[in-house]
């Protein structure tokens, strides 16, 4: 039992979203700014859909998601020979000099002075304020320069002071910063806020993990594959996990209050044979989280294997847990 678990444990660990480490009065609002920034194709994931939230960012990867912020992409690809033109810099990518040309004809950008951009190089919270501020214009009432960035951008309101205390900014507090300067831009921000509907909060949250289970069927069905049982005891569980993050910030396997996803199980009285868990962060409905769960390798592995007979999943604030036996 001990090789299956860990084994099982092992093919998890690629989670779906990471969870940059911010005060928890912020929680909220990445995964608010990480919805509506994905919902307009601003801020994009790897090749399984993994957001990465805890990295940092190069500055190649800045200029893009600036482009995404400032400027119609069809517009963009269909001047990129005019825009790569502008990317005067000498180390800049083939891939990323449509996006560092745009951003610097537009002043939003600058190279050392040496002729080289750095487009490798991290991006420090006063990097990402100046560009963002640029971004805004005239539209910030006060001068302002790179020196005093930071606290410029906490007096226009596009930035939380407690967010800039990173030595290089993560993509987690980046999504915060980019959320309010797209409202300065006077961007809808309508479809940001989940539709909660009439129904109460837990009711809605049931019935987004009846629709997970469903969909997890589904994906099952498609490939020849018995149905998971939907399990009382594994949805408490599930949504246990899911307010243990939340409530203590965090985003992990292993929980600071009850440990490893199995020490968590044995402790509640769940025996089991084989056992497996799959979280994420920041998806608004069950179909989204099901998306990012199907584009990840170790997230589907989980989904539709053959070990499993059992599922729970709990909901709680934009956390998302499912847990999978067979006992």
């Amino acid at each position: 039992m001990k090789r299956l678990v860990t084994l099982l444990l092992s093919a998890l660990l690629a989670v779906t979203l990471s969870s940059p480490v911010l005060a928890g009065s912020l929680d909220s609002e990445m995964a608010t700014a990480v919805r509506f920034l994905q919902q307009n194709n601003i801020l994009a994931g790897d090749e399984t859909g993994n957001l990465q939230l805890d990295k940092s960012l190069t500055r190649a990867e800045l200029a893009v998601i600036v482009s995404r912020l400032t400027v119609n992409q069809e517009h963009l690809m269909a001047d990129q020979k005019y825009y790569a033109g502008q990317c005067t810099f000498t180390d800049v990518p083939e891939w990323a000099r449509v996006y560092v040309g745009y951003c610097a004809s537009m002043y939003y950008v600058g190279g050392y002075g040496d002729g080289r951009y750095g487009p490798d190089d991290p991006v420090t919270p006063a990097a990402a304020c100046t560009v963002l501020l640029r971004c805004c214009g005239n539209l910030v009432p006060f001068a302002w320069s790179y020196d005093t960035a930071l606290d410029a951008a906490v007096q226009y309101g596009i930035a939380p002071r407690e967010a800039l205390l990173e030595e290089h900014i993560s993509r987690g507090t980046l999504s915060i910063l980019l959320y309010r300067t797209a409202e300065k831009l006077g961007f809808s921000m309508e479809d940001a806020e989940p539709d909660t509907g009439d129904t109460s909060d837990e009711d809605t949250a049931s019935e987004m993990e009846q629709q997970v289970a469903e969909l997890v069927n589904q994906e099952r069905a498609a490939q020849g594959l018995a149905p998971l049982t939907f399990s009382a005891d594994l949805c408490d569980g599930a949504r246990r996990k899911s307010q243990d993050m939340h409530d203590n910030n965090y985003f992990s396997h292993d929980s600071p209050t009850f440990g490893s996803p199995f020490d968590m199980m044995s402790s509640m009285g769940i025996d089991f044979w084989a056992a497996g868990e799959n979280i994420a962060m920041g998806y608004p409905t069950a179909e989204d989280v099901m998306e990012g769960w199907m584009n990840s390798p170790g997230h589907r592995a989980n989904i539709l294997s053959e070990a499993f007979t059992e599922i729970g999943v709990g909901y709680v604030d934009g956390y998302w847990t499912q847990w999978f036996v067979n006992r």
